[in-house]
């Protein structure tokens, strides 16, 4: 081909071009045909600032200001952002099904009801979009409805209206919080008790301003609430009511935006508070259950639960109870020694015991904030006291201790009190007194030290059974002048075994008082002999009633000292097994 002729063929293409260009802008026909059957050629997301549902019943009109939809009428409030974006998405790609085309004979006969249609629909912004809905069809999932040209019908599918049956409680923001809730600076709670927490704009490190700004809080809960508000959504929306306010609250965004929450009142007989006035509006919404009661009490839910920091370390703790001991920290792991008033060895696991009932010592509630008077909670002659020296601190330095006192017991719960706050706080009283008080509680609890094959009798008495007594002989053991069968005698040194290496269940008492309370010797006594060529010495254990674990009282001579103690059930139950049923206690 020659630069002639494809210079001619350049130029009729670009002719044909310009032709078609010009052709569709003039000719709307033709664009619009081009769109497929849409119900709303040229309608984009972008391009649309209002939406209007219209029918019988009522009118819903929505707004984009700045960005941001909200409803205009019959009430101003945030929009539902989703719901109107997947409205928008739904009628750009929406297609009518049959395009009917009336002459004016039709129109008046208004078959399809649409001369005076009760419904319509309408996007408005640069351009508007209208859309008039008229009757169904027999099936009732087909509808009619025409646009703004009165003789072109048309026939669309009946869901895609279904918008426009939608109460206006549809179409509200369904956040509690409608903000980026990681935003908030400040939370204040006013009223009979003011709370108020705070934080640098764009950090996590929260404080709690009042009422004691050098109170512990709890991060995790705090985090979470946080993270809570931002989804929680709105259960219903109510009418105003009357109903008096019971707690309001404030949230503060680093952009300086205050949002109000209002807690009412619970109405008569409802135990729980669910409903509150939100926003400048003071919408009244039924708040989820979950987020009403952490705002209800901002003191249990955003403080620490717990009196002592789980994350303290140290070396030393002074324990002021029915007598004064100190726990001292080894220099090899999990080793703990007891150095006054005697030194002694002290079992890893009771100390661990101890240090976890310790860590997870509950606060039940928050009696007092700020300066107290110490005769007012029992402080002045505390009932227990817990010095903790942290780790790298001297014996004889005192400055760095943490000292914890407990005193009033008022209603189930002892109050207490740190020396580094100003906080009275509540911690339940059975808690406090389970803690072992004396220094030699937390000796090794295994009872005796001596070997199965030493023991040459053992004596077994009990008030509903004659004494028992089995003696070792050269071949076996013998129950008075009769010998145990194998499997008799096997099981004795299986028992005999197991008593050798008891561990006694928990320490209780050295008091004869205390001692006798427990009714020792009542529920039998067993006795152990030895060999004369044995090293060990008679021993002997009383049994007496069931503790509150399920455990038997039993008394003992350990360290040469009378003591009460809980004995294993399952090992008891194998002794008095022997004789006949466990008697009552």
């Amino acid at each position: 081909m020659s630069l002639r002729h494809s210079c001619i063929l350049i130029a009729v293409a670009g002719v044909l071009a310009s032709w078609v260009f010009f052709f569709e802008r003039s000719n709307p026909d033709a664009s619009e045909s081009a769109d497929e059957n849409l119900v709303f050629p040229r309608l984009t997301s972008e391009a649309v600032d209002s939406i209007t549902f219209r029918n019988a019943a009522r009118s819903i009109s929505l707004v984009r200001t700045d960005g941001r939809w909200r409803l205009d009428s019959p009430v101003s409030y945030p929009a539902e952002e989703s719901k109107i974006r997947s409205l928008l998405a739904s009628m750009t790609q929406w297609r009518y099904r049959d395009e009917l085309h009336l002459t004016s004979a039709e129109r008046e006969t208004d078959a399809y009801g649409l001369e005076t249609p009760e419904r319509s629909l309408a996007f408005g912004g640069k351009s508007t979009w209208r859309l008039f809905v008229g009757d169904r069809q027999g099936n009732e999932r087909t509808v009619f409805v025409r646009r703004e040209e009165p003789q072109r019908i048309l026939t669309v599918s009946g869901e895609a209206l279904s918008v426009l049956d939608q109460p206006v409680d549809y179409w509200r923001d369904s956040r509690v919080f409608p903000h980026d809730a990681e935003s908030i600076t400040n939370i204040a709670w006013s009223g009979e008790q003011p709370f108020k927490l705070g934080r640098p704009a764009s950090r996590p490190d929260w404080n709690l301003i009042a009422p004691a700004p050098e109170a512990r809080l709890d991060y995790p809960a705090l985090n979470l609430f946080i993270q809570r508000l931002s989804s929680a959504g709105i259960r219903s929306f109510h009418p105003r009511s009357d109903v008096p306010v019971r707690l309001p609250i404030v949230f503060k965004t680093a952009a300086g935006v205050a949002y109000p929450v209002e807690l009412l009142e619970p109405a008569p007989g409802q135990n729980a508070l669910y409903r509150a006035r939100i926003g400048e509006t003071k919408t009244e919404v039924s708040l989820p259950t979950d987020l009403a009661r952490t705002l209800l009490d901002p003191a249990l839910s955003f403080r620490s639960p717990f009196l002592l920091d789980q994350t303290i370390r140290f070396d030393r703790i002074e324990v002021r109870a029915e007598e004064t001991f100190v726990l001292q920290r080894g220099r090899q792991a999990n080793s703990w020694s007891i150095t006054e008033p005697q030194p002694l060895a002290a079992h890893p696991r009771l100390v661990e015991r101890f240090l976890i009932q310790l860590a997870e010592l509950p606060i039940a509630g928050f009696p007092a904030d700020g300066p107290i008077r110490e005769t007012d909670y029992g402080l002045d002659i505390p009932i227990r006291t817990l010095v903790f020296h942290r780790t790298g601190a001297s014996s004889e330095q005192t400055d760095d201790a943490l000292r914890v006192r407990f005193g009033l017991r008022i209603q189930g719960n002892l109050m207490a009190h740190r020396s580094d706050e100003a906080s009275i706080y509540a911690v339940p009283y059975q808690a406090v007194m389970q803690w072992p008080d004396r220094g030699w509680k937390f000796r090794d609890p295994k009872l005796w030290r001596f070997a199965a094959a030493d023991v040459a009798e053992l004596r077994l008495e009990h008030p509903l059974v004659a004494p028992r007594v089995w003696r070792r002989s050269a071949t076996g053991w013998r129950v008075g002048d009769q010998d145990l069968a194998t499997v008799e005698a096997a099981a004795l040194e299986e028992f005999l075994f197991r008593l050798a290496n008891v561990a006694v269940e928990s320490w209780v008492s050295r008091e004869p008082d205390e001692i006798a309370r427990h009714g020792t010797g009542r529920h039998g006594t067993v006795t152990l002999g030895f060999a004369a060529d044995s090293s060990s010495s008679p021993r002997q254990l009383a049994f007496g009633n069931l503790s509150p674990h399920n455990h038997r009282y039993a008394l003992g001579e350990v360290d040469g000292v009378p003591t009460l103690f809980e004995f294993p059930a399952p090992l008891y139950d194998q002794l008095i097994g022997a004789v006949g049923p466990l008697p009552s206690p």
